[in-house]
């Protein structure tokens, strides 16, 4: 059966980890500033929590970005049809895929008959 490297995508995660604590930090500092603004007047306490949010959209964004253009890259390229995939991946894959039709084959021919 086909089968899911993980290795693969746990180093993936783990590339991807600078970014999500970087994300975590504006998110922690935007969180700071929206509780610190609580005494201030309502309108000023309105613009600074406004931008607060506007820059954890703002971070998000360019964290997104950078992971999609940084170790997603190449998935993402693969995806689009713009990669290009070994000669020995596409043998690989094409063997599975053989094997899978074989055993669909063998379980049709058994369907007559009582299975066990």
């Amino acid at each position: 059966m086909l089968q899911i490297n993980w290795s693969d995508v746990v180093s993936v995660l783990n590339l991807m980890k600078p970014y999500g604590l970087a994300f975590a930090g504006v998110v922690l500092v935007a969180v700071i500033v929206i509780v610190a603004v609580r005494k201030l007047p309502k309108q000023k306490k309105y613009m600074v929590r406004t931008q607060a949010g506007i820059a954890i959209g703002l971070a998000l964004v360019v964290i997104v970005n950078l992971i999609c253009t940084g170790p997603m890259a190449t998935i993402l390229s693969l995806v689009s049809g713009e990669g290009t995939i070994s000669e020995e991946t596409q043998a690989s894959a094409l063997a599975q895929a053989e094997q899978i039709a074989d055993e669909g084959i063998v379980l049709l021919k058994k369907q007559d008959q009582l299975l066990p």
